[in-house]
């Protein structure tokens, strides 16, 4: 009975240390599919999140410590799909993907009138394997937040709901954390890689792999871009604003080039030609006495109206305006037909 009870704790303590020793690598994706549509709302949650999973089970990867910010959003700040995320976690490496989710974020009014209140947060967490997205286990967990008087909590909405949003931060984790010591995480066979170039007629045109960015393009056969790819079939787009997207489904099952010519859209095309208009209008402007900064301005504000209708991001006033992702070369018609009128 004794050598029985020696063997079983011996039995525990090789599995503890089995997983000390070889933590699983794993990608974190936070996402929001709550009503509250705020891109504010996970601002620093994933480093949060990073912290609190990151122990003896897991290595966590942060998407945006590796490729930049705006990698696992679309181009107003969505979420990806967790199909995307699992892409995702693949080019990265990981063995796992790790799905933090908000799937709610609300006040709760309490007493009739309502005396005081407080905020109910309510997030899944996931771990999915790499590549199939197939899930071991999952938590959904809500939290509420300290109760508060009505007055207090309506002048200090803002406040209270990001010190619930952190503290319910750690309370998923912990949950998320004290199940998946039951689960075993054995990573899936990894996929077999080929290497694939592309190369556009436009430098810049970003290359998109089962909706996940590889780089931009290359112009020309000697210095294509050049992606390693698990073997199979996916999805690839090659794009630019205001060009028509390239679409295709393709099958990588060893070394191959894609060369693509795209071609622009009737607004790209209009607002082409109207660069040339926006060009002499800005001379004249110049010619009756305006100054440089004047011109300055106009410019900026054409190129504030051409971005507006693109995927890419403006910060700050059209005047100190800063693009956050690329160059667009077109200023835009909104702006002179200002100038005309």
């Amino acid at each position: 009975m004794k050598a029985k009870r020696i063997s079983s704790i011996l039995a525990a303590l090789i599995s503890a240390s089995a997983f000390a020793a070889d933590p699983v690598s794993a990608l974190l994706v936070v996402q929001n599919h709550s009503a509250v549509k705020d891109a504010a709302v996970l601002t620093s949650i994933g480093d949060q999140f990073a912290s609190a999973l990151g122990n003896e089970l897991f290595e966590i990867i942060n998407p945006n410590d590796v490729i930049g910010e705006n990698q696992n959003v679309g181009p107003w700040g969505e979420k990806m799909p967790t199909s995307s995320a699992v892409r995702l976690a693949e080019s990265c490496g990981a063995d796992l993907l790790l799905t933090a989710s908000i799937t709610d974020i609300s006040r709760r009014d309490l007493g009739a009138p309502p005396i005081a209140g407080n905020i109910v947060v309510t997030w899944t967490v996931a771990a999915k394997r790499v590549p199939n997205g197939r899930t071991i286990c999952s938590v959904t967990v809500p939290f509420e937040g300290q109760k508060q008087a009505t007055p207090l909590l309506a002048s200090n909405f803002q406040r209270i709901r990001d010190e619930a949003l952190r503290e319910s931060v750690k309370s998923a984790a912990d949950a998320f954390l004290a199940k998946a010591k039951t689960r075993k995480f054995t990573p899936d066979k990894k996929a077999e890689r080929v290497s694939v170039a592309f190369v556009a007629n436009l430098a810049g045109a970003d290359v998109r792999i089962d909706g996940i960015s590889c780089g931009t393009a290359g112009t020309d056969l000697k210095t294509p871009l050049k992606a390693e790819v698990s073997k199979g079939v996916h999805n690839l787009e090659i794009v630019y604003p205001f060009m028509v997207p390239y679409k295709t489904v393709a099958r990588f099952d060893g070394e191959s080039t894609f060369a693509v010519n795209l071609h622009e859209t009737v607004e790209g095309r209009a607002l082409r030609q109207g660069d040339q208009v926006l060009a002499a209008a800005l001379e004249r402007i110049l010619k009756g006495g305006a100054t440089d900064d004047d011109a300055k301005l106009v410019k900026a504000k054409g190129y504030a109206k051409c971005l507006e209708a693109s995927s890419f991001k403006i910060s700050g006033m059209p005047e100190r305006l800063t693009m956050v992702k690329g160059e667009v070369g077109s200023f835009g018609l909104g702006i002179i037909q200002e100038e005309k009128q």
